[in-house]
């Protein structure tokens, strides 16, 4: 393979400058092989050295993983169980209030009929021959008479 390259008005003095030609007159390629080597093993001796603190760290990364998904799972957890807690007292909460409204359902239903009593007992005082059995708090008034709402 041919490696010359031709290229007229070419100068390798033109492309360094006068100071640059000055340092490399003294150059030795062969102490820069020396130097470059030295730097590689320098750097292989700092990369050993640094290898143990690596993998130290890196373990500790792998620990700090598992202990942040470990405190994720737990916070899940911790939402789990406080949503079970507020489903528990709707829960609770419905049946409360299903019991109040039995409670009051039962309760109005008591004063219709003492009510109802009331009035049929003072009806009863006023004619002494009135029925007033046919008086109903529920009952309606058709055709000029008092009949159940069923019929």
């Amino acid at each position: 393979m041919d490696c010359s390259f031709e290229a007229s008005g070419f100068s390798e003095a033109s492309l360094l400058a006068p100071r640059a030609q000055e340092a490399l007159r003294d150059y030795d390629p062969i102490e820069s092989v020396r130097w470059a080597e030295w730097a590689m093993l320098r750097a292989a001796t700092i990369m050993k050295s640094v290898e143990p603190r690596l993998t130290i760290a890196d373990e500790a990364e792998r620990q700090n993983s598992k202990l942040v998904g470990d405190l994720k799972a737990e916070r899940l957890r911790e939402l789990v169980a406080e949503e079970k807690v507020r489903a528990n007292l709707a829960e609770v909460s419905i049946a409360e209030l299903e019991n109040q409204f039995e409670r009051l359902a039962e309760d109005v239903k008591n004063a219709v009929f003492t009510t109802e009593g009331a009035l049929k007992a003072q009806l009863a005082i006023l004619p002494p021959d009135f029925d007033a059995d046919q008086i109903g708090f529920f009952k309606d008034i058709v055709d000029g008479k008092v009949v159940d709402p069923s019929g």
